[in-house]
């Protein structure tokens, strides 16, 4: 006669590594991330351009082409609109038709600033909200990070008075998405403020090794809260 405990603890055991199958499957489904930026996505320098965070924060997130989407306009922001009329969530809205399987999607990463530096902090408030609100409904699955990167470099008045309105309005807003269910990317706000290294002669844009140090802030951020 069998013995009957042994037959349960073999059951269980293969129950268990079921399980852990099942998980790992759903754990390489939910591998897909969407990037949402303005031109600092685009990869825009005072140059030309060049490859912007989102390309390079692929590579070292090793994500394939399949698992990787994409929405980046110059100008856009939270509120801001970009040179195509759209904002962070109009990119998102105008091409959500496009992305497969939404609640497979396990990131969406917006990371922007500058374009937001001439509203309040309140409104900003409102717009991150409904933002997240959307994330949230149409992908139920994903974290929503959000960072802010924005700087300027410019040594004048209107260069602090941008800087000024960076730190205490939209740093401000882009941090409170954590009220809305996003999550912040902490201390990325500050890798930009290398100006004679890591920002174009435009002093607004990152330089191509500025895009390379955001790019891995970014990474950094997301592995480790910080």
């Amino acid at each position: 006669m069998a013995d009957i405990s042994k037959i349960r603890l073999e059951n269980e055991t293969y129950n268990i590594k079921d399980e852990i199958a099942r998980q790992k499957l759903n754990d390489m489904q939910l591998n897909s991330c969407i990037m949402i930026g303005d031109s600092y996505g685009v990869g825009t320098t005072a140059g030309g351009q060049t490859t912007g965070w989102c390309d390079r924060l692929k590579n070292l997130l090793n994500l394939s082409n399949s698992e990787f989407y994409k929405f980046v306009e110059g100008g856009a922001g939270f509120l801001n609109y970009g040179t195509s009329g759209n904002t962070f969530l109009s990119l998102l809205q105008e091409n959500i038709e496009n992305i497969t399987n939404t609640k497979s999607k396990k990131k969406i990463i917006c990371c922007g600033g500058f374009n937001d530096k001439d509203y309040g902090s309140s409104n900003l408030n409102t717009a991150i909200q409904v933002f997240c609100n959307y994330c949230k409904l149409h992908f139920p699955n994903a974290k929503i990070y959000i960072g802010m990167v924005g700087n300027c470099a410019e040594n004048t008045q209107n260069g602090a008075n941008i800087r000024h309105n960076i730190n205490s309005e939209v740093l401000r807003a882009y941090q409170n998405c954590i009220r809305y269910g996003g999550v912040y990317l902490n201390g990325i706000e500050n890798i930009l403020h290398d100006y004679h290294n890591f920002m174009s002669s435009d002093n607004i844009h990152p330089s191509d090794l500025g895009y390379e140090f955001l790019s891995a802030y970014i990474f950094q951020a997301l592995q480790t809260g910080f």
